[in-house]
């Protein structure tokens, strides 16, 4: 005879047969499940039957174990789509501009223009560009006289205070904007060209020069 047993004797069951070692619920299926619960009804002693409430309490278990291992198996395969959905979109980034929150932009080779861009929340009555270098110096300053509120963008020469060519490398900028003696708010944005990619853990890091960007912090694509 077989004794009544619990939902976990019957993982006990099927793991021991099997020698399979690990998670006992990865190696059970319905089929197997059922299989051993016919049988142990089969085999039940007629003096002491299975309770209803016992044999509903494990089957309704064991279904809901069987939906779990179905949502997690539904989770891994989106999670892998996913991550081949955002590989390929970022081969398709190689060699486009893209626009970021921030304030840096790059100059890939000595003597060649660099694009930014700026939002102003108000008009302004004047409008001044102060550009630093990588170690926090002040290597230019432009005055773009007034502007009108809204989003700007300036071609920027690459040349410093003396008006020298600036060597290439990365660079930051600063938009001081006034109307009359106040201040205007001044949103920046940085414009880099996609020029490397690398896969760590599981995601994808853009290169753009000696900067790194998040996939998720593109806000625009220029064509």
């Amino acid at each position: 005879m077989i004794d009544q047993i619990g939902l976990n004797d019957v993982y006990a069951s099927k793991n021991n047969s099997t020698q399979t070692g690990g998670d006992p619920f990865s190696s059970i299926g319905a089929d197997d499940f059922f299989e051993l619960l016919i049988a142990k009804m089969q085999n039940q002693d007629p003096l002491n039957p299975i309770d209803d409430n016992e044999f509903i309490s494990q089957v309704t278990q064991f279904t809901q174990l069987e939906e779990l291992k179905s949502m997690k198996h539904t989770i891994e395969n989106l999670a892998m789509t996913q991550g081949a959905a955002a590989s390929t979109e970022a081969v398709n980034l190689l060699n486009k501009y893209v626009v970021t929150e921030g304030n840096e932009f790059s100059i890939r080779e000595k003597g060649e223009d660099s694009k930014i861009r700026f939002e102003l929340d108000k008009d302004a009555t004047d409008v001044s560009l102060i550009v630093y270098d990588s170690s926090g110096n002040v290597v230019d300053v432009k005055s773009l006289g007034p502007m009108t509120a809204g989003s700007h963008d300036y071609i920027y020469d690459g040349k410093n205070l003396q008006g020298e060519q600036l060597d290439k490398g990365t660079y930051r900028f600063q938009i001081k904007a006034y109307r009359g003696s106040d201040e205007v708010d001044v949103k920046t944005y940085s414009i880099r060209l996609i020029d490397g990619i690398r896969f760590e853990n599981g995601d994808v890091i853009l290169k753009s020069g000696e900067s790194q960007i998040d996939l998720g912090d593109i806000i625009e694509i220029l064509i």
